[in-house]
């Protein structure tokens, strides 16, 4: 198996209503968020021999939703209550039309703090990445 990821940064505002804390007034993040890919098979052939897929495949795919999704734009416009977990989880909705073997997301709302989402049971993806 191979586990293959890229990250991407974005800026964007949100504010928690419910908060109780500042982080329910108007606040900014310049967010970064990881794809994690998976596969068994790498190309046998042509350009991208020897690849699962090519990291500028990736970003090609992924940019442009980040750009209309989330880059610059305020996330209250979009989410009543804009957490972590939800926008992780809306980022792999949006990412696995776009990139059908994506196993998981990374969200970093700071350096220190993110949420992980993925579909896959808990413990399988624990022990994949656990590996990371």
């Amino acid at each position: 198996m191979f586990i293959l990821t890229k990250e991407f940064t974005f800026d964007a505002s949100h504010q928690l209503p419910y908060y109780e804390g500042k982080c329910a007034r108007l606040h900014g993040h310049r967010w970064r968020l990881v794809v994690y890919l998976a596969g068994d098979q790498i190309q046998e052939s042509g350009p991208q021999a020897g690849m699962l897929i090519d990291f500028n495949e990736v970003k090609r795919r992924v940019q442009p939703l980040l750009d209309a999704h989330l880059d610059h734009h305020h996330l209250n416009d979009f989410h009543e209550n804009p957490t972590c977990e939800q926008l992780a989880r809306q980022c792999f909705h949006l990412l696995k039309e776009c990139l059908p073997n994506l196993m998981a997301v990374r969200l970093f709302e700071t350096p220190t703090s993110s949420v992980l989402y993925s579909p896959i049971e808990s413990s399988e993806i624990l022990s994949i990445l656990a590996l990371s």
